[in-house]
């Protein structure tokens, strides 16, 4: 039976009736000889100090003495040391499914501006592309950032993780600073220039593989620690829908905004004329 107190765990190893002549403790069928694992009293109890995910599994106590041996299984997880790797794959699922709808937005913006070079289209298209692709980031920085922390993942997937991190803040100075400014040019027009097409094509492209190694990795030690994949899908699929909701509601805004700012420029550039015309009359 299992006792956790603040990341500690104590497994106990009862003894009903008579006296046993040994203890022995396995783990996945392995005989325990980890140097953080400490034994008490008759090797009745293993002590785990501050539990991580590569202590997930089955834990088996035999028994042993001159009549008898008998054994007990438990299979040891804990829902604490799951909550990282469960906000890692949710954050990184939403990471995915933001770069592949940004790699699309990006691909359908290209394609769009060689065909029309009406600005307020562009213009439009480009705020929906730089919402997504900041949520993308957003979402993939914070991914990065927990797995960077993470004990449970393993080296590569750390160091993939901190790529991300440098990745995702570089993206984030480049549109903030070149594009977040609404009134230039720039803005409207720098997927149409193949320098930009370029880099912004070549980060989704690393962001779809970064997200997709976290979403392995931590789904791995989910599973190694046997998290239900059910609750998992349904948590992605909530975490997706709010994405989807939230993207919507900020691209309408600002959408709504442009036009508005379009139309009061518009009628101000009227008035601007009919004025001229009175002055000239």
């Amino acid at each position: 039976m299992p006792m956790y107190t603040a990341g500690h765990v104590q497994l106990i190893c009862l003894v009903g009736k008579g006296k046993a002549s040994s203890i022995l403790w396995l783990k996945d069928d392995t005989f325990l000889k980890s140097p953080r694992f400490q034994t008490v009293g008759e090797s009745s109890t293993i002590y785990i100090e501050d539990m991580e995910v590569k202590h997930c599994g089955m834990y088996t106590c035999i028994v042993k003495n001159k009549v008898s041996t008998n054994r007990n299984s438990y299979f040891l997880t804990s829902e604490d040391i799951l909550f990282i790797l469960i906000c890692v794959a949710l954050t990184s699922i939403v990471a995915l499914v933001s770069s592949l709808t940004t790699f699309i937005a990006a691909v359908i913006i290209i394609v769009t501006s060689k065909k029309t070079q009406d600005p307020d289209r562009q213009q439009e298209l480009t705020t929906v592309f730089v919402i997504f692709q900041l949520v993308s980031i957003i979402s993939l920085l914070i991914a990065c950032l927990l797995s960077v922390f993470e004990l449970g993942f393993a080296l590569w997937c750390q160091i993939t993780a901190g790529f991300g991190c440098f990745l995702s803040l570089v993206v984030i100075i480049y549109i903030s600073i070149l594009f977040l400014d609404l009134n230039t040019d720039e803005f409207q027009s720098f997927l149409s220039r193949k320098i930009h097409q370029s880099i912004i094509l070549t980060c989704e492209i690393l962001c779809l593989a970064i997200s997709s190694i976290l979403i392995h990795g931590s789904v791995t030690n989910l599973t190694y620690c046997r998290y239900p994949h059910q609750l998992l899908i349904v948590r992605g699929l909530m975490a997706v829908l709010v994405y989807i909701f939230l993207v919507f509601v900020f691209a309408t805004f600002f959408i709504s905004h442009f036009q508005e700012v379009d139309m009061q420029m518009k009628l101000k550039a009227v008035r601007e004329a009919t004025q001229q015309r009175f002055l000239q009359i």
